[in-house]
């Protein structure tokens, strides 16, 4: 609110103009176009095709990455179809990625269950809790920084964790 009537212009943006716009009506107009500071100090970082941060990972965060690689080769060692691994570190805090994969059976959710355990215990790393193995529709494996979801393709379909963590970095 402007108090001195004198002062007030009008304030209104035309139809489809821009923030950027206004700074360039202030430039023509004599006043010098000045960026809140905020935005000035903001550095350009690379983004991944989903627009999320891809800022080069740490050693530490390589090393899980190369975990969640690893249990996903070992779903695609039991036949498992459909494995996918999101990167949620710009959505959520709870974990950094999810691996998703789907059996034909009950039977091989669980076999690609026992394989992913396995693997990475060969490597020392152990899961904090695992859920589902002895319905085995969705088997699901904590590893903290990492979950496991196994589904059968029923429940893949029915739960679809793809949808619900849409804007999740996809990686390949």
């Amino acid at each position: 609110m402007h108090d001195n009537p004198a002062m007030i212009q009008d304030e209104t943006p035309a139809i489809g103009a821009t923030p950027a716009d206004s700074l360039q009506g202030d430039a023509v107009q004599g006043n010098s176009p000045q960026l809140p500071p905020s935005l000035s100090q903001i550095e350009e970082r690379p983004v991944g095709p989903t627009g999320v941060d891809s800022a080069p990972l740490s050693p530490e965060d390589q090393a899980i990455l190369e975990q969640v690689r690893r249990a996903a080769f070992a779903i695609s060692e039991k036949k498992g179809e459909e494995i996918l691994i999101l990167r949620l570190t710009a959505l959520t805090e709870f974990t950094d990625y999810f691996v998703i994969g789907t059996g034909n059976s009950t039977r091989q959710t669980q076999a690609m269950a026992d394989e992913v355990t396995a693997r990475l215990k060969e490597i020392q790393v152990r899961p904090l809790h695992t859920e589902g193995y002895a319905t085995a529709e969705w088997i699901l494996i904590d590893y903290g920084t990492f979950v496991v979801h196994l589904f059968t393709q029923e429940a893949r379909r029915f739960y679809d964790l793809e949808r619900l963590w849409r804007d999740a970095e996809r990686i390949d």
